[in-house]
């Protein structure tokens, strides 16, 4: 991203954006962080009915104590269980909640997160949490950010695992978009007896230096620094009622002004090419481009975007 001179490379820039169409970067240096302790709180709530406003005023109101400490939150709503789970991760310094559990109860959390987000499973029981939710029961000090999980390579189609498809918004319409998209989901429920397993939540800082996709802004301006990012999850990938399901829902999500994308917005290929197109960057080049990716450069090109 920066050149010999340690100046901004929009040329490499654009081609990180152009989703591998205008060549691969096959030797990359890494600026890595400093190691920063983390205290993280999980939060586990009854869904009650009617509770879609509740349930984005809290997320967003941690979210926002968080980003004052230079922290952060990931959420998944639960359709199904009838439970939300949140996890609020502050840097150490920043906060003063004691965690004296931190070394018994860590492995325990970090193997139930794997087994939550690889199988996509939010177990009813875990509702039963609720009553130590935020507390120091349910929280941990680690030195640094827990590493990712080694996934299972490949598991049959006859179990449970994780299909998600991406979309992300201006930080500055959660109040409005989230609220909305439970009560589509409730309302898609009874009209079609389906719906999703859970939605996850989360947010990334606009860097300013993104040319295309979710994280892109022309400008950033005061109160819209922030990118949430609100998608479905669901069990089955092959489930044809997730698939008429999420049809639908992106539909929605692009009423709303959602931001897709190509590698992540599951059958977004099915969508109007156009919502799909604003998202690619620059020229493709044929040598590193599909038929997949090109049918969006094409769409660009027709709709002048």
């Amino acid at each position: 991203m920066f050149d010999e001179n340690g100046d901004f490379d929009i040329a490499f820039q654009s081609m990180l954006d152009s989703h591998g169409t205008r060549g691969i970067a096959v030797e990359i240096l890494l600026a890595i962080r400093k190691q920063t302790p983390v205290t993280i709180n999980t939060h586990i709530v009854h869904r009650k009915e009617g509770d879609s406003s509740d349930i984005a005023h809290c997320i967003y109101n941690t979210w926002m104590n968080a980003k004052s400490k230079e922290g952060n939150v990931f959420a998944a709503i639960g359709c199904q269980p009838g439970f939300w789970w949140m996890e609020e991760r502050i840097p150490s310094a920043k906060t003063n909640q004691p965690a004296p559990f931190s070394m018994v109860l860590l492995p325990l959390i970090l193997l139930l997160k794997e087994y939550l987000i690889e199988r996509c499973h939010f177990v009813s029981p875990l509702k039963w949490l609720s009553r130590l939710s935020g507390s120091v029961w349910l929280r941990v000090k680690v030195d640094s950010r827990p590493a990712g999980f080694h996934y299972n390579r490949d598991i049959p189609d006859n179990e449970r695992k994780l299909s998600y498809s991406y979309c992300a918004f201006p930080a500055n319409s959660f109040g409005d978009v989230v609220p909305e998209g439970l009560d589509f989901v409730k309302a898609y429920k009874v009209k079609h007896g389906f719906e999703p397993h859970a939605l996850a939540i989360y947010f990334v800082e606009q860097s300013g230096k993104r040319l295309a996709g979710g994280y892109h802004r022309k400008e950033i301006v005061k109160d819209d620094t922030h990118t949430f990012v609100f998608d479905p999850i669901h069990s089955h990938p092959k489930d044809p009622e997730w698939h008429k399901f999420l049809d639908t829902f992106h539909r929605w999500q692009k009423s709303k002004g959602g931001t897709p994308s190509l590698t992540q917005s599951f059958r977004i290929e099915h969508q109007d090419l156009a919502w799909g197109s604003t998202v690619v960057c620059g020229e493709p080049s044929p040598r590193f481009t599909n038929n997949y990716l090109q049918q969006f450069f094409d769409a660009k090109k027709d709709k002048n975007i």
